[in-house]
């Protein structure tokens, strides 16, 4: 009985995070396309080509709180996220791409994902989200098999594992509130960063504009019509291998090392 309680309360902690493989639209395909805008002619410059460089860190200066590539642990490889606008979608189709780091080989793609992901600033002890993207750094697993890193799906940041060798998802989270943080554990554990007290926040403030928001610093107008959420918001770490190992332990299912 204790071991289905302790792994109960380790499942509900971890949002219930599912296999999951998405399908990527086929203009995102268009990604590494330099023919798509019609760069062929010569001619000026023009609004799609400036729409659509491709880039692989954020809008602002050279002075970066991370960077946004990332070695494999034996230094042969460099992971990096590529982002770039897509006019037709109203969106951003982003790949996650490795690099030779010895060699001028092409760059490989191991996945493909629409959506970019803003960062969220502590401003005045309130939340602010300013239109920054976030530096999505990948972050590599102990053995260098497996690649980790931010995705949005539905409107929420997810993380995704996958696979470095056979450039296919292993998973991707299904959070209820948006993963802000990856890490992997020194055995090879992928640990996840989400942030559930968020929800409770937002629930709070739509039950105060029933009767009416209060005026206080708060309230940022120029902004959104709402009051923004008092920061930091705590951050709780899952491992997925600890509901799996509950999983199988309770239901009788098998899973590989990094499968939940």
């Amino acid at each position: 009985m204790a071991l289905l309680v302790a792994c109960a309360g380790i499942i509900v902690a971890a949002s219930h995070a599912e296999v999951a493989a998405t399908e990527t639209p086929l203009v995102c395909r268009n990604l590494f396309d330099d023919d798509a805008n019609g760069h062929a002619d010569n001619r000026g410059v023009t609004t799609t080509d400036l729409i659509g460089l491709r880039d692989i860190g954020p809008n602002f200066g050279t002075d970066l709180p991370k960077s946004p590539l990332a070695l494999s642990p034996d230094g042969k490889h460099l992971a990096f996220v590529l982002s770039r606008a897509d006019p037709a979608l109203n969106d951003y189709c982003q790949a996650l791409v490795t690099i030779d780091s010895q060699s001028p080989r092409p760059l490989k793609i191991l996945d493909m994902s629409r959506g970019l992901i803003n960062d969220v600033q502590n401003i005045r002890g309130f939340r602010t989200t300013n239109g920054t993207p976030l530096i999505n750094n990948p972050h590599w697993s102990p053995d260098g098999q497996y690649l980790a890193y931010l995705v949005q799906v539905s409107g929420i940041p997810q993380a995704r594992v996958v696979s470095v060798d056979g450039a296919s998802v292993v998973f991707t989270t299904t959070s209820e509130t948006a993963v802000r943080e990856i890490r992997w554990s020194s055995d090879g554990r992928l640990l996840f960063g989400n942030e559930p007290e968020a929800a409770r926040l937002e629930a709070d403030i739509d039950q105060q504009g029933r009767t009416g928001f209060l005026y206080d610093d708060s309230f940022v107008p120029n902004r959104e019509a709402r009051p923004s959420l008092p920061a930091p918001i705590p951050i709780r770490f899952q491992s997925l291998t600890q509901v799996e190992q509950c999983r199988r332990n309770t239901q009788g299912t098998r899973a590989g090392k990094y499968l939940i």
